[in-house]
């Protein structure tokens, strides 16, 4: 069994570094191989939606930030696979809602000393602030999901008299909140992949692994979660017709068994293993 009491997973997380899921595949018996799906198969191909590259891109105040937000999105790649408009592929607009500085002044103080003391300088500090949103489109020009971050930078300047705050401080404080925008994407739009073989622990029947057609070159890492779904067919209650339909199984974390294109991963709650099957559909959770 993989359930642990509070104090021996403190404890493992303590002299392995966190490494909760580490597993060692001669302890695991194959009772998949003869269902492991065809992943050359089409419907069984790592899904990774395409992103259109041209941004459009909306400043309210003045500055002229447009091309430096779109390229700072697209040079923080998060996995997203981009390519030209088409039939199946997402557009991204962001918009920069505001720009603030907040200063403030420190006088100078005395700080005491074994051998006397001393006075600190005065100094300045600014904090850049910024608002930005995003909107995501489908493919047919509805919306997806609208994000809103702020970012901010810090820094100081030693002295009385205030400085000009120059143009490469508003930068980094966009930064900030493109690159927490990037992640919001890069989770929405986050690669799916399948469920392509099982293993059980020679010892215990409760103990089970679960490859899954993904791995490194898909943005994968060791102790990365996953959400695991079942594909199922349902009816809409309003049109009447069948339609495509995911329903959750649980949540899954990357063992240290990780290749390019491959990983073996330990369901977090192991009542729900019984419910795992090959063909079900994982998606990765690139920021949790």
């Amino acid at each position: 069994m993989r359930h642990l009491s509070a104090s021996l997973l403190l404890l493992s997380l303590f002299l392995f570094g966190g490494c909760a899921t580490k597993v060692d595949l001669f302890e695991y018996r194959d009772v998949s191989s003869v269902n492991v799906v065809d992943v050359s198969a089409q419907q069984y191909r790592v899904v990774i939606p395409k992103l259109d590259p041209q941004l459009a891109v909306k400043v309210t105040p003045k500055g002229g930030y447009s091309d430096y937000i779109a390229n700072a999105f697209l040079s923080q790649n998060r996995v997203f696979n981009f390519a030209e408009k088409s039939t199946d592929t997402y557009r991204i607009a962001l918009q920069l809602y505001n720009l603030d500085v907040e200063k403030r002044y420190y006088k100078r103080k005395f700080v005491e000393t074994k051998e006397g003391g001393y006075y600190t300088k005065p100094y300045w500090k600014y904090t850049v602030i910024s608002e930005m949103g995003l909107t995501l489109y489908n493919p047919d020009g509805s919306v997806r999901s609208v994000f809103n971050r702020n970012g901010s930078y810090t820094y100081r300047v030693d002295g009385h008299r205030q400085a000009a705050v120059v143009r490469s401080s508003y930068l980094k404080a966009i930064d900030s909140a493109v690159g927490s925008l990037n992640w919001d994407v890069a989770n929405e739009m986050a690669p799916e992949g399948f469920v392509i073989a099982k293993k059980v622990h020679v010892e215990d029947e409760e103990d089970q692994i679960f490859m899954i057609n993904m791995g490194r070159v898909n943005g994968l890492y060791r102790e990365q979660r996953l959400a695991i779904y079942k594909n199922v067919i349902e009816t809409d209650g309003v049109k009447g017709r069948p339609m495509d339909a995911k329903v959750f199984v649980g949540y899954a974390r990357i063992s240290n068994q990780i290749a390019a294109d491959h990983a073996w991963v330990v369901m977090d709650d192991e009542d729900n293993n019984a419910r795992v099957s090959v063909g079900d559909v994982v998606r990765a959770k690139l920021r949790h």
